[in-house]
């Protein structure tokens, strides 16, 4: 399934990784424009509200994802 067709908690937990990636990354501290280089508990658990559904759907265009790429 493309990123558009996630539903609404696999979009959340893609947006939790994707903070986890741009940390990893060295990317965290200019992504979100903050001075610290990782995402906090409480980031990560209201990346839903932090990072919009067109941020994901501008990063992983063309990926196809699978349930088994989610939690369950």
């Amino acid at each position: 399934m493309s990123v558009r067709e996630l539903n609404r908690e696999q979009k959340e937990a893609l947006k939790q990784m994707y903070m986890i990636e741009k940390a990893d990354k060295g990317e965290y501290q200019s992504a979100f424009n903050v001075d610290w280089d990782n995402p906090s508990y409480g980031e990560i658990s209201s990346a839903d509200e932090i990072v919009s559904d067109e941020e994901i759907y501008t990063e992983y265009e063309g990926i196809d994802f699978v349930d088994a790429d989610f939690f369950a």
